[in-house]
């Protein structure tokens, strides 16, 4: 899908990625779920693309699903953190992945998700995605 695409438009935002932990020597921030290794009071991101009826031939349409996960020590961090995705990613254009040219994302819902640990905060943004089909294109002309 565009998994790179997402990633490193989210990376690329040093406001975002600052309020962060890091992994490796990247920012925290994993396509569909963190490695074992990640502690409970890291501050990261988890997302997931989810395929669904474009409506026409030529557009795929997608539900992005973002979770910010942080501790009662980050809980402010946390909020930062929503308000600089919704920032990001409203509106936004991702680069032209390989199978999608013009893959646009817009804020379709978010809250919060509760947790049997009072001192957890988790978030979830979801965003709508639209991208036109490069091949389906590519079958136009020859």
């Amino acid at each position: 899908m565009f998994e790179a695409a997402l990633l490193s438009r989210l990376a690329a935002d040093t406001t975002l990625t600052e309020k962060l932990s890091t992994y490796g020597s990247a920012p925290a921030i994993f396509s569909e779920q963190a490695p074992e290794d990640v502690s409970i009071n890291d501050t990261y991101i988890t997302f997931y693309i989810n395929k669904s009826d474009g409506g026409h031939p030529a557009v795929d349409s997608f539900l992005v699903t973002l979770d910010v996960w942080a501790y009662t020590e980050n809980r402010a961090n946390g909020r930062a953190i929503v308000q600089r995705l919704d920032e990001v990613l409203d509106r936004a254009e991702l680069m032209t992945s390989t199978r999608y040219h013009c893959i646009r994302l817009f804020r379709a819902s978010g809250g919060p998700v509760q947790d049997t640990d009072p001192r957890s905060y988790h978030y979830n943004l979801q965003f709508e995605a639209r991208a036109g089909r490069m091949a389906w294109a590519k079958n136009l002309t020859s």
